[in-house]
């Protein structure tokens, strides 16, 4: 076997096991069998449902299994089991099947490596199940670099916080769409499951080689210098860096674009509202450089005003 095809047959292995990643962290339920009816995999969702651990049924013939679980839990499950081995969902195959002929289309035009493409592919998933937007992505990933470069982070940790910006959300795969897309206040319930988003996306990381180093980041994004964000109430430098300096750029990017519940505050609004936060929701460090950043930003603008 030459070189070229074994390269072929490692980049296939590795994109069988993002797409069963992404798949098994979807927010819906799903039981995979292979053509014989042998349960191949659960997902979380139907681990909840069902409560089977995937370990305990993974190789049990379906129908077996299932009438066990008609047996012993609520109609929510037996539901799940007359129908979890038809098709899962026309859109949840639509996003994979999506995602697989983006990437594919970009190794063929790019041809630059498969780190590339498979971020790519995370991306679309994410743009595709939820309201995230590449031009969101592109905007933090523009003011995080332009913090972390003031702060003197070497081209490595830069690297790794661009990587941050564009995939920190994409734990949001394994939400309800009827959440993700809203248009009013979530309630208490549907709260519990959108923060269920960082641990998502951690493991959809942790279990791909080249996302490795950014899994304990996805998985803290949402921490708060005060100690009162989650999953785990970090404080202060208890939480990483790169989390830090992503609550700022993510917060004023939100704040000055529209979302479906609300309009964009101005600039001066957005600036106003990250100062307030400084040394509760942000660490004033990061808010300092990021509010200088503005500032000169603001600056040039006025000066090439005038020079027109």
């Amino acid at each position: 076997m030459n070189e070229k095809m074994m390269q072929m047959k490692t980049m296939e292995k590795k994109e069988k096991e993002l797409y069963k990643t992404i798949f098994l962290s979807i927010g819906e339920r799903v039981v995979t069998t292979d053509q014989t009816g042998w349960i191949t995999a659960l997902n979380w969702v139907a681990e909840e449902i069902t409560g089977w651990s995937e370990e305990k049924v993974k190789g049990s013939r379906f129908a077996e299994v299932f009438k066990l679980v008609n047996e012993t839990t609520d109609e929510e499950a037996k539901a799940m089991g007359d129908t979890a081995n038809r098709k899962v969902s026309e859109s949840l195959e639509q996003v994979i099947k999506e995602a697989e002929e983006w990437m594919y289309r970009r190794k063929l035009i790019e041809e630059k490596g498969y780190r590339k493409a498979l971020i790519n592919t995370l991306l679309v998933t994410l743009y595709v199940k939820s309201t995230e937007t590449m031009e969101h992505s592109q905007r933090m990933k523009n003011d995080c670099l332009m913090i972390g470069k003031r702060m003197n982070l070497s081209a490595k940790e830069l690297d790794e916080l661009a990587l941050l910006t564009v995939l920190h959300d994409i734990g949001k795969v394994g939400i309800r769409g009827s959440i993700l897309h809203k248009p009013g206040p979530l309630t208490a319930e549907e709260w519990v499951e959108m923060k269920k988003h960082p641990e998502i996306g951690y493991r959809i990381a942790q279990n791909t080689p080249e996302l490795a180093a950014i899994a304990e980041y996805i998985l803290y994004h949402h921490e708060r210098w005060d100690g009162k964000g989650y999953p785990r109430g970090l404080k202060g430098e208890e939480i990483p860096l790169f989390c830090r300096i992503l609550a700022v750029a993510d917060a004023y990017d939100a704040m000055t674009n529209d979302r479906t519940y609300r309009k964009a505050l101005s600039k001066e609004e957005a600036i106003a509202e990250i100062r307030r936060n400084a040394g509760t929701q942000f660490d004033p460090q990061v808010v300092e450089i990021f509010l200088r950043i503005m500032v000169q930003e603001h600056n040039m603008k006025k000066r090439q005003s005038r020079e027109k």
